[in-house]
């Protein structure tokens, strides 16, 4: 399992991708990013911190993709 990029969305707001073969996840909406594109992950590795907005809350994007499709992360959570 690999970080295969890590973006910047708008200041200070990042995503992670992390390659699973031919799946990716994505990972959006972090203030702080602690992986390099490159790194080699495991699984329960933190990979940043999520960022809150003004009322505080904190709000994690999650995407499985496979290929250009977008598949329901509700099947993947568990496993």
């Amino acid at each position: 399992t690999l970080v295969t990029g890590v973006q910047t969305c708008a200041l200070p707001i990042y995503n992670v991708i992390v390659s699973h073969g031919k799946y990716l996840t994505v990972y959006c909406n972090l203030s702080r990013v602690i992986v390099k594109q490159g790194q080699k992950v495991s699984t329960n590795q933190i990979l940043g911190t999520v960022a809150t907005d003004d009322s505080g809350n904190a709000t994690l994007q999650f995407q499985v993709r496979h290929g250009k499709n977008t598949l329901n992360p509700e099947h993947w959570i568990a496993r």
